[in-house]
């Protein structure tokens, strides 16, 4: 119970990122919710989840435009030094009803793709590749307008702050969208071959332990140091090198203990063993599985 409201009533925290452990705590109860839901009426369940969708955009808009806080967390030395004393941290960056599009939009994807594969839509490599560099390119650029919020002589627009904090927190889902309705639906071509090779999946898995994990290794091995170091260019590599493999050594750890298991439990409670098996989204992905491991196993055959 403490992991799911200290996001909103403690700001201690035992890692820098672990705020967002009770922001995906507290989505999961909402997302089991509009899961049971739509298993009872698929309409009402649909409706719930877009509903949900629609506030978790317009929450942090109207909340940035009544309480006429910034809309980008601004990293000042202050910040790097305690980043839970920060106002805009703790109000605006880190609350759950500020994070939930991407959870929402996620779990909105799955039945969006399913009805896509149902349909047999399809994408020429062309659109596949065009559109995806186009809406890249769009939500890099929102995100990089932030800087010139930095600009302590620029006055402060409340509705410019507002569109800010709104489309810089959907941007990465956008693209995550955009990719996800391709790749299920289409092909990226030769690059489909390379993040599903059997080294990039298995360490894809373990992104988010190494979110959690990294400040907190790097803060070590800085932390450990008793003398100034100059930093060569070779001294960066060495440290960059050993800060990776320290980092996804104990991501790896935290994989198997933790997040392997709980994930299969939850797939579990949801969906069930037979019930899972008869989405096609499901079916496309063993497909695509099968072919990969059929791929490997044909590689260690050969060699």
């Amino acid at each position: 119970m403490y992991l799911i409201i200290n996001i909103m009533f403690n700001d201690k925290q035992c890692l820098i990122a672990s705020w967002y452990i009770s922001c995906d705590v507290q989505f999961f109860i909402i997302g089991v919710f509009i899961i049971y839901v739509y298993t009872k009426n698929n309409k009402y369940g649909i409706r719930l989840l877009a509903t949900v969708v629609i506030l978790s955009i317009f929450i942090p808009f109207i909340i940035t435009i009544l309480t006429k806080s910034e809309g980008i967390l601004k990293i000042h030395i202050p910040f790097l030094e305690n980043p839970r004393n920060s106002i805009d941290f703790n109000e605006s960056y880190r609350a759950s009803y500020m994070r939930a599009t991407p959870f929402f939009t996620g779990l909105a994807m799955h039945f969006i793709v399913e009805k896509l594969i149902e349909k047999k839509i399809k994408f020429s490599l062309t659109t596949v590749y065009s559109s995806t560099l186009i809406v890249t390119v769009i939500c890099l650029w929102i995100q990089y307008y932030g800087a010139i919020f930095y600009d302590r002589q620029r006055p402060y627009y409340v509705l410019e702050q507002a569109l800010y904090l709104t489309f810089s927190h959907c941007t990465w889902t956008v693209i995550s969208v955009w990719v996800t309705i391709f790749n299920y639906t289409s092909s990226y071509g030769f690059l489909e071959k390379i993040f599903n090779n059997r080294f990039i999946v298995p360490v894809g898995r373990l992104s988010y332990s190494v979110l959690l994990i990294n400040l907190i290794v790097m803060a070590m091995s800085q932390g450990s140091q008793r003398s100034p170091n100059f930093l060569s260019f070779i001294s960066l590599l060495d440290a960059g090198i050993c800060g990776i493999f320290k980092t996804y050594l104990i991501s790896l750890l935290l994989y198997f203990v933790v997040e392997a298991p709980f994930d299969d439990l939850t797939k579990r409670m949801i969906w069930g063993k037979n019930e899972r098996k008869k989405s096609p989204l499901w079916k496309k992905v063993q497909n695509e599985k099968s072919t990969i491991e059929g791929s490997s196993n044909l590689g260690i055959t050969n060699v």
